[in-house]
């Protein structure tokens, strides 16, 4: 018959049992950051992904528009209640269902927010925005014209699509049109809505389709991004 004495050697002393929780804690606690860092990395490339779609069908549009991007839905009347996320449904693999007056609102797949953000209370994700359009491509605005992708003077270096939130800058944007700043400028009244979602840094896409982190600069503005040309002399920080 086998004796207590040989049992407990086959067993853990209290002591090695702690030294071996410590050990996983330790673990633990040194990978814990390097997940984290893993799942943002996750999120920042969908979010391109997303914003690449969103960047393509806004080409494909003006590709079939005669270059023109989606322009506001107060102008021309003809689009009155239609915001460029509904003109360019169609190709980016979502239905809309316009609303009535200057406002439509959105009914579709999940390419309109970042996974980084967070949904506004009580709106449901499928009416909430994480992107807006660079005012100058979808209106004028009293300066060298970049509503239509032939009069851009530098398409790399036009930004078209930003991430935008609320006033603390993380939180999507509610889907009606006009009021709903799903159209945003170089002005500082932009500025505080600007969201940095990515380890500070912020996803655009580009008139040429490309996607780019960009920081912001010390105004509060994507840096290294063009806004729009006046008198052919670029405006951005």
């Amino acid at each position: 018959m086998t004796s207590l004495r040989e049992l407990s050697k086959c067993g853990f002393s209290l002591i090695e049992l702690l030294v071996v929780i410590v050990v996983v804690s330790i673990l633990a606690a040194l990978l814990t950051p390097a997940l984290l860092k893993a799942q943002e990395r996750a999120r920042d490339a969908k979010c391109m992904g997303n914003l690449r779609l969103l960047g393509n069908g806004m080409l494909l549009y003006a590709a079939e528009n005669d270059g023109y991007f989606p322009q506001n839905p107060l102008s021309p009347p003809a689009d009155k209640g239609l915001c460029w996320d509904v003109k360019i449904s169609s190709y980016v693999g979502s239905a809309c269902t316009p609303g009535g007056a200057a406002n439509s609102t959105y009914q579709g797949l999940p390419i309109y927010y970042c996974p980084s953000g967070k949904p506004m209370k009580g709106i449901p994700l499928n009416k909430s925005r994480g992107y807006a359009v660079n005012q100058s491509v979808v209106r004028d605005m009293g300066v060298d014209s970049c509503r239509n992708i032939s009069q851009i003077a530098s398409p790399t270096r036009l930004g078209i699509l930003l991430e935008v939130g609320s006033s603390s800058g993380e939180e999507y944007v509610f889907g009606y049109a006009s009021w709903n700043l799903e159209e945003v400028s170089y002005s500082p009244f932009f500025v505080k809505i600007f969201a940095w979602r990515h380890q500070g840094r912020m996803n655009v896409c580009f008139a040429d389709g490309h996607i780019a982190s960009l920081e912001p600069s010390e105004k509060g503005y994507p840096k290294g991004m063009v806004w729009y040309w006046k008198n052919g002399i670029p405006v951005g920080d």
